[in-house]
């Protein structure tokens, strides 16, 4: 490579790029047939493109359709960039050279065959394994380019192994999953879809080396999903085919399993749990209804829903939307629900409290001024609710003890012991941690 000359190269480029040329149909004249090179390497890589683009003169019509023009250009950004890398990494050339060919899925010709048989013969440089290539090229190549050679491809077998390239970033991992086609079948039900499926655990499975007799089974999706803090992973995995044909499945089945688990992740992205919603059944959409960050949209769909289970779960939600409350107050269970777990505010508590004032006493988001008023109705089940919340304010446990019954009094003591244990649970895990320290 020391003693090539800069100008033969950018010939060799101007050369590439007058291909390219010729390919989108600007021109079908070849204006460097008669060049020769000083050096060999460039020499036998000028004659394999010089045969292969005068077989091509006269094959392509100008390019009118722009989504074609798009993707020969994606082409020629891609090949642009190869010459990019052979020139820093000028001894792999010979070995890209055959790699480009195959990745165009054809068949060299004896008089192609040849010429690289004869740069191999020279060693004058080490060879190198396509596999460090390959590795090479995924560090210095943009996503897009990728993604672009294997749309132009068609080639299942080459998605696959860039699939099971771990050098790949999970951003372009992520995009060429949604590419692969899972045939209508299931995860492991034939040789293809079960290497994907092992890429995928392989890829995201922690400390995959030490999992003794390595069986991989839909339970490792599972493993995976429970470990997950990546949402663009469980996003992914949420719009694979063979989960999306277990929406109605029985509820002992893996993939079921599966969803269930997603269903139920705090990561899970608001489009995920709009699509659960849309497609699974009753069950999947009660662990939807009860999650913290079900936005009002969620909530809406859910209610207009109509099953009496799903309701039900809604008013599970602390974080039920003002409207949605109005419509469940009228089913007594809701509103016992809703005053017990939603997150209080005045305009809620003055709508429950005539009613449902023990519901109210237990739930424990609720304020001084709030147990005040809960004290005042001077009710004995209220206050005995009130002395069993967990965020009573020592206030109202004053209170209560003074003006309260034997009965009252053993709950404030039972609950003040449970508080105390707890807090010295957290006292002792904090000492630990010092002391390691």
């Amino acid at each position: 490579m020391h003693r090539t000359k800069i100008n033969e190269l950018q010939l060799l480029e101007n050369i590439i790029n007058n291909a390219f040329d010729i390919a989108e149909g600007k021109q079908n004249t070849y204006k460097y047939e008669k060049v020769l090179f000083g050096d060999k390497k460039l020499k036998k890589l000028n004659d394999i493109i010089k045969h292969r683009v005068v077989s091509m003169i006269g094959k392509f019509e100008p390019v009118k359709n722009e989504g074609r023009f798009s993707e020969i250009c994606g082409v020629s950004s891609s090949f642009n960039r190869f010459m990019n890398l052979s020139k820093t990494k000028f001894s792999k050339m010979e070995i890209a050279q055959n790699s480009y060919e195959n990745n165009q899925q054809t068949e060299l010709i004896h008089y192609e065959q040849n010429s690289i048989n004869e740069l191999y013969k020279e060693k004058e440089t080490e060879p190198v394994s396509i596999d460090s290539l390959e590795n090479d090229s995924v560090c210095e190549t943009e996503d897009s380019t990728f993604l672009m050679n294997l749309k132009l491809s068609h080639s299942k077998d080459k998605l696959k192994s860039m699939l099971q390239n771990k050098v790949i970033s999970n951003n372009l991992f992520f995009k060429l999953l949604k590419m692969y086609s899972w045939s209508g079948e299931d995860f492991f039900e034939n040789s293809d879809n079960r290497d994907m499926s092992v890429a995928i655990i392989t890829r995201f499975y922690t400390n995959i080396e030490r999992k003794e007799h390595i069986e991989y089974s839909t339970q490792d999706f599972i493993y995976i999903i429970l470990r997950c803090k990546e949402p663009s992973l469980l996003d992914a995995i949420a719009y694979l085919e063979p989960l999306q044909n277990s929406f109605k499945s029985n509820r002992k089945d893996q993939n079921y399993n599966i969803i269930t688990a997603i269903a139920t992740h705090n990561l899970t992205s608001p489009s995920v749990l709009n699509m659960f919603i849309k497609k699974a059944d009753p069950y999947v959409k009660t662990l939807i209804a009860m999650r913290a960050d079900c936005d009002a949209s969620m909530q809406t769909i859910l209610y207009e829903d109509g099953d009496e289970i799903v309701t039900e779960a809604l008013s599970h939600n602390v974080n039920l939307d003002k409207k949605i409350v109005k419509l469940l107050v009228k089913n007594d269970l809701c509103a016992k629900n809703i005053a017990k777990y939603i997150i209080l505010n005045d305009e809620i508590f003055d709508m429950l409290i005539k009613n449902y004032s023990s519901q109210l006493a237990r739930n424990n988001s609720i304020s001084f001024d709030m147990q005040k008023r809960i004290f005042e109705k001077n009710n004995e089940h209220t206050k005995m609710a009130l002395a069993s919340n967990k965020n009573i304010d020592d206030h109202s446990m004053a209170n209560l003890l003074f003006n309260g019954s034997q009965d009252i009094n053993f709950d404030i003591f039972v609950n003040k012991s449970t508080i105390n244990k707890k807090v010295e649970k957290v006292h002792n895990k904090k000492r630990r941690v010092v002391s390691k320290w």
